[in-house]
C-alpha cells in the first residue's frame, strides 16, 4: 500500500503502466484539443472492481473537431454512452469511438456534448 493510500478514505486505482512521453500533469488523462472542455468524469465499478472512468465533454467553439484522449495507462475499451446520456442523444446518431496506439479518438459536431465510457481492463 502506497503513503497515499494508506492516508485517504478515496480509494486509488492504477490503470497501468504509465505511458511514455506523457506530461506529468496528465496524471490521469488529457485532451488533445483546446477547445473541448472536460466538464465531468467519475470512476466506474462492478461490485466493488474498478473497471475504468466515465468522462463528459463538450465542444465549446462551433467547430467539428477530431479529438483525442491520451491516458496514463492503455485503455482496452472506449464507447460512447451511459444509459442517460443514450436516452438523451439517440436520436443524432452515435459518434464513432476507437482506440488507435492506447489513446481514445472521436469526432466531436459543433457545440456537441459527448459521454464517454472508457475501460481499463477490469484491474482491481
Amino acid at each position: 500500500v502506497s503513503a497515499e493510500q494508506a492516508m485517504s478514505d478515496v480509494p486509488v486505482h492504477a490503470c497501468g503502466p504509465l505511458r511514455q512521453g506523457l506530461p506529468s500533469s496528465a496524471w490521469l488523462f488529457r485532451c488533445s484539443s483546446p477547445h473541448v472542455l472536460v466538464t465531468d468524469w467519475e470512476n466506474r465499478y462492478d461490485n466493488g472492481r474498478w473497471l475504468g472512468v466515465t468522462l463528459r465533454l463538450q465542444e465549446t467553439t462551433g467547430r467539428s473537431r477530431k479529438c483525442q484522449l491520451e491516458f496514463a495507462g492503455n485503455p482496452s475499451q472506449a464507447r460512447a454512452g451511459g444509459v442517460e446520456w443514450l436516452a438523451e442523444h439517440v436520436r443524432s446518431g452515435l459518434p464513432k469511438v476507437s482506440l488507435e496506439d492506447g489513446r481514445v479518438v472521436f469526432q466531436l459536431s459543433p457545440y456537441e456534448s459527448l459521454q464517454l465510457e472508457v475501460d481499463f481492463g477490469g484491474q482491481s
